[in-house]
């Protein structure tokens, strides 16, 4: 822990010369880190807030696919670590903002596709990077989809077809209609809890899915819960592992320097 606890990290090394490309990608999404404490023991207090929340952001220029058929990241830089706030998510952007600006030319790129899951930090990016836009996750929209439809039993891949033929069509009324179908239609309380989230995600994200359908010749996906899985949940929080603020931030950082 005390090794840990002092280690610094230099900051993102850049090429020597700027690059000239018309569009990069991030990806980005977060860990849920338990904490045993914040500085020391027994200073988290009820109501108990024990979870923090390491990003990951990468940049990349696209996909490649290597000689045995898996798809590969483009030059890729990766970012991380653990931080406070709506400031916190500023500074996290600002370096990943920072790093594009030394690494290529600004003036050629025309758009930053923002891939994730629909978290506000994550949407946010598109104010604190030029030429970003936010693109849903397409993993995150199947599964509302299929939460919303679940218990529909034999009409469920009906009710499915009807969401994705209102995504192809580019009409969000129509997928709200198909959301209330299906809500009239549901009487449990707690199925109807979950069509309204369902509802709600994909029409707060509506903007970002049709990003998500416009770039499927780039053949581009999100690949940032495989990362989050490979980087952090293998050593932070998938099995019954406790931290205090600072090894939860120091251990993100160093997973980033060293899985890459």
């Amino acid at each position: 822990m005390n090794k840990i606890h002092v280690l610094k990290f230099p900051s993102a090394k850049v090429p020597n010369e700027k690059k000239q490309l018309p569009k990069l990608y991030i990806d980005a999404d977060e860990d849920h880190v338990s904490l045993q404490y914040l500085e020391k023991k027994g200073d988290i207090k009820k109501p108990r807030q024990n979870t923090v929340m390491p990003y990951i952001a990468y940049v990349y220029e696209g996909i490649d696919v290597e000689e045995d058929g898996r798809p590969k990241l483009i030059n890729p830089k990766y970012f991380g670590g653990i931080y406070k706030g709506a400031e916190g998510v500023k500074q996290f952007l600002d370096e990943v903002y920072e790093y594009i600006e030394k690494a290529y030319d600004t003036d050629a790129l025309k758009i930053i596709n923002i891939n994730g899951d629909g978290a506000s930090w994550i949407k946010s990016g598109v104010k604190y990077i030029k030429q970003a836009k936010f693109v849903l996750d397409k993993y995150h929209m199947h599964k509302y989809i299929v939460v919303a439809t679940a218990h529909l039993e034999d009409s469920k891949e009906d009710a499915r077809a009807e969401i994705y033929r209102a995504i192809h069509k580019k009409k969000k009324y129509m997928a709200e209609e198909v959301f209330d179908k299906i809500l009239a239609v549901t009487e449990d309380e707690s199925k109807q809890k979950a069509v309204l989230r369902a509802k709600g995600y994909i029409l707060e994200n509506w903007s970002g899915i049709m990003l998500s359908m416009a770039g499927k010749k780039d053949k581009v996906g999100c690949s940032a819960e495989g990362h989050v899985s490979h980087v952090y949940s293998d050593r932070m929080s998938s099995r019954p592992l406790g931290w205090c603020y600072t090894g939860a931030d120091k251990m993100a950082r160093l997973r980033i320097q060293i899985c890459f």
